[in-house]
């Protein structure tokens, strides 16, 4: 990286991204964990800085120098951001990134929590502003080399020689490295966990590509993405020390689950140091990440802003990869010396380029971050911590886990009264209708709104092929659908898994008030149970290689229902989800599941399978031989508007059942607002739309209760629903008194301007 990039880089952070944190955690961290916890002091160039003005306001040389530095390490302990003046001078200091006015307010803190120390304060203050307008009158070019130096992080070292005189130890490489043969022997066996972990070389950029892809984006619809992606890897960088990839994934969940609910935000492994940063973070401030995360949570955005990713993350990790040792002999699990660091970082910068003249693992765009990657990921491999196959997995590997499958269609439901006869139309003529920009809950991002949109990690929506019977025509109907996918987590309940009961209702409001504004039979979601019992595993998940056909989805609908299944199309695959009102399903536990998947089995000597159950079989006959077929626990709900709208128009009983559920929790409903409004504008034009084109009939009071929405919001529903507004046979506006037009509508559903 260049000098001009490091200052560029340097104060790009001044104004937003990662004030570098001079209060770093020191929670105890488990070495055995992964690469997330472990990540140390990266690029302390401000600290080092501080140290300095805060030496030189105390008037040089070596004795100051040194009580600068205890100042500036007893700050670190202290409420500096309080009420007192010098704290709120270091506070903002940092926040401009001003390393003499945070070294001036560190002494000036100091002294003034010291009896007398007052007087002493005046002193540094004045010392301050000498300090300050000596540095404004020297040329730009002198002050630019002080910035140069604070953002390289080989300056640290200051002038330390490469090598020990008396020993040749080179200084800050591992124990015993002392010769040119010994330093090229260190390289050689970096590269060769390089080599050993190329597998894992893009695990930044997979992650950073997954993170920004799946980070909620809010419900107005206003926020840059980057800024949303930039919150997510923040949450994400907080919550991963101590923890593997996959917890702290799911610390990320909690956190973000619980803002959305209006819950305190609780979680991370050492929750009460983490939880306000997150509280921070997601009410779009900037915290202070610190030199052992901040790197970390930089790397992770190099999809967006491959600027910031220049360093290596010289974890314990990266440390063993090069050699480093404990004193005891026993891997290296203690942080790493300004020294150290300098070493690491320029021994990269050779095996990068020999990683490239090499073409290691076919590859000629090695970098500081894939290569460190690739070693981080050789080192666990060889110290058997993980399989070679798993060795590299990212946090959308293990995003599967925790998405929960929403699925629903456009197709209004048979027996609603809205369009009455689209469902009996041509495939074509369903698909178009579904294909209509105006039928589509998702963002730009492809997630869907209302799940984004309250705050949720949210992976994007999937096309599906929708299967339902409702209870008022007993005919199955087959529509094009679609499946949000929205992060929850799973609890642990008297050592059963279960999913969180705040976040099954999420789930339940998303979904009824989908349900509501699309006219739907109902609303459904499910979660499969990632490690359960056995003895809970009643349902079977099956992964398919391509999406099934029209036919294929009637044929396995009727065999799950025949077996006392609900088959459910998720975009990837199809589950069967136990249906416990049925005969079948009423009876079934995972024990004697798994006797049905046993039930006509054949097995070789090697216990090899060599003939399939019945079920299985008659599986793979309808969906094909690459049906890959598991035994999993699911939970889900489905929320029937069936009796509702089956009470009549302008009974008023669907949009009761709206308004009860959105009462549940009201910051959530203040989430979804914007979303559902805009859907039911955009509703309400497109089927009076094809009702006018082709005589379908609209249900007077859905019509209006979306036009209410759309001019008023949710309260001038209920406002309209006590006042029995809903169905006049024309609608008079309940809030402006005016009458509104369809053809007042936009194509996006909003309301053009009256005059």
């Amino acid at each position: 990286m260049t000098a001009e990039l490091a200052i560029r880089k340097l104060l790009q952070r001044r104004a937003n991204p990662f004030t570098m944190d001079l209060n770093p955690l020191d929670d105890p961290i488990d070495p055995s964990l992964g690469p997330i916890q472990t990540i140390q002091t990266e690029t302390p160039g401000l600290r080092s800085t501080a140290n300095t003005a805060v030496g030189e306001a105390l008037g040089g040389g070596r004795e100051n120098l040194e009580q600068g530095r205890n100042l500036v390490n007893a700050a670190e302990n202290l409420p500096y951001a309080g009420g007192v003046a010098a704290g709120a001078d270091f506070a903002d200091a940092v926040r401009a990134g001003d390393p003499i006015g945070m070294g001036i307010g560190v002494a000036g803190l100091g002294l003034s929590l010291i009896p007398g120390g007052n007087k002493g304060k005046e002193v540094i203050d004045a010392a301050g502003d000498k300090i300050k307008k000596a540095v404004q009158d020297r040329e730009n070019e002198s002050a630019l080399e002080g910035l140069r130096q604070a953002a390289d992080r080989q300056a640290i070292v200051g002038k330390s020689k490469d090598r020990v005189g008396t020993t040749g130890q080179y200084v800050g490489a591992p124990a015993g490295v002392d010769s040119p043969e010994k330093l090229e022997q260190l390289r050689e066996n970096y590269i060769d966990a390089v080599i050993t972990g190329v597998a894992g070389a893009n695990w930044y950029d997979d992650s950073s590509r997954y993170l920004r892809g799946a980070a909620p984006r809010n419900s107005g619809g206003n926020e840059p993405s980057e800024l949303a992606a930039q919150r997510a890897t923040d949450a994400i960088a907080v919550t991963s020390q101590g923890t593997n990839v996959d917890t702290n994934l799911g610390f990320t969940v909690k956190a973000l689950n619980q803002r959305a609910t209006g819950q305190p935000v609780q979680t991370g492994r050492f929750p009460e140091s983490q939880s306000p940063k997150l509280e921070q973070i997601l009410d779009g401030e900037t915290p202070v990440l610190g030199p052992k995360i901040g790197p970390f949570a930089e790397n992770l955005q190099v999809d967006w802003n491959p600027d910031l990713g220049q360093n290596p993350v010289n974890d314990i990790w990266n440390g063993r990869a090069f050699g480093y040792v404990g004193a005891d002999g026993k891997p290296w699990d203690e942080g790493f010396s300004p020294q150290q660091h300098a070493f690491m970082d320029e021994q990269t910068k050779i095996i990068v380029d020999i990683l490239n003249e090499r073409k290691v693992g076919g590859r000629t765009d090695w970098n500081a971050l894939n290569s460190q990657a690739a070693a981080w990921t050789g080192a666990k491999i060889n110290a058997k911590k993980v399989s070679p196959e798993n060795a590299a997995m990212d946090y959308g590997d293990f995003g599967n886990k925790y998405v929960a499958n929403a699925t629903s269609e456009q197709i209004p439901g048979a027996g609603t009264g809205q369009l009455d006869g689209i469902v009996d139309e041509p495939l074509s003529v369903r698909q178009a209708f579904t294909d209509d920009p105006r039928s589509s809950w998702d963002n730009e991002a492809g997630q869907d709104k209302m799940y984004s949109g309250a705050g949720l990690l949210t992976e994007p929506s999937l096309t599906n092929v929708g299967s339902y019977t409702p209870e008022s025509t007993g005919v199955l109907e087959i529509n094009p659908g679609s499946v949000a996918r929205p992060l929850v987590q799973m609890e642990d309940v008297n050592k059963t898994k279960i999913l969180s009961p705040r976040d099954k209702g999420i789930l339940d409001t998303v979904e009824t008030s989908r349900a509501f504004v699309d006219v739907q039979n109902g609303g459904a979601w499910h979660k499969i149970v990632p490690g359960a019992k056995a003895g809970e595993q009643s349902s079977l998940a099956i992964v398919m290689d391509s999406p099934p056909s029209e036919r294929q989805m009637i044929e396995i609908t009727k065999f799950a229902e025949d077996n006392g299944f609900i088959a459910v199309d998720t975009g990837v695959g199809i589950n069967f989800i136990n249906d416990t009102f049925s005969d079948v399903g009423k009876a079934r536990t995972g024990a004697t599941l798994g006797k049905e998947l046993k039930k006509g089995r054949v097995l070789d000597a090697e216990k090899n399978v060599i003939k399939e159950s019945e079920i299985e079989q008659n599986i793979r006959s309808i969906l094909g031989d690459d049906a890959q077929i598991d035994r999993v626990k699911i939970e889900s709900n489905y929320l029937s508007f069936d009796e509702a709208w089956q009470a009549g128009e302008g009974s008023g009983a669907a949009t009761d059942q709206f308004i009860n559920e959105l009462e549940t929790n009201k910051t959530l409903r203040n989430s979804l607002e914007p979303t559902i409004r805009s859907k039911a504008g955009a509703n309400l034009a497109r089927d009076a739309e094809l009702s006018a084109k082709t005589g379908m009939p609209v249900r007077e009071d859905v019509q209006n209760a979306r036009r209410i929405l759309v001019e008023g919001g949710i309260e001038a529903l209920i406002k309209a629903r006590k006042a029995g507004a809903i169905l006049p046979a024309v609608f008079v506006a309940v809030l402006a008194g005016t009458q509104v037009d369809y053809e007042e509508l936009r194509l996006d559903g909003s309301l053009m301007e009256s005059s």
